[in-house]
């Protein structure tokens, strides 16, 4: 991923378009960032508490899976991303486009972390012994809790898109 897209899909996640009567801005995105904040504590409390975690390979398989969940829907939505783009209904449906635009980023943006968590987890079951440090249990668990919660934002976001995206 160049470093342009790498910036735009962070500027995606992390921000949302707000209108004001001076135009439009990009006001933070709460959610997101309330959702990374939720993971720190625990990732900060196995820290703090010298928890090593002895169980890297089944949060791998985990991560693995939800990974393979979110790519697909990642794909879903950008094939309905580019077809609301060719269709001459959907085509001046800015609000529908711009949904369909921020779920393509999220489940990307899932992916990504997905694709991170699964790697350090891959290289934490290699290259440490039975049980870990504590530094990498929390890493690992930031990751694993990070990817949950970005998984069941998406899984909400999906259900509710079933309505918005009624022709």
């Amino acid at each position: 991923m160049s470093r342009m897209g790498q910036r735009l899909l962070v500027r995606d996640q992390f921000t949302q378009i707000a209108k004001s009567p001076f135009g439009t801005y990009s006001d933070p995105a709460w959610s997101e960032l309330a959702l990374v904040a939720t993971a720190t504590i625990p990732a900060a409390l196995v820290f703090v508490f010298s928890v090593k975690i002895p169980v890297l390979s089944g949060l791998l398989t985990a991560t693995s899976i939800l990974t393979g969940l979110t790519f697909t829907m990642a794909l879903r939505f950008w094939e309905r991303s580019i077809d609301a783009r060719t269709n001459a209904g959907t085509l001046a449906d800015g609000p529908r486009l711009q949904v369909l635009d921020k779920m393509r980023a999220h489940l990307v943006w899932t992916v990504l972390v997905g694709v991170a968590g699964t790697a350090f987890l891959a290289l934490g079951v290699i290259f440490t012994a039975t049980t870990p440090s504590v530094w990498l249990s929390a890493v690992a668990a930031f990751l694993v809790i990070y990817q949950v919660l970005l998984v069941g934002g998406a899984l909400l976001r999906f259900y509710e898109l079933a309505y918005v995206l009624r022709p």
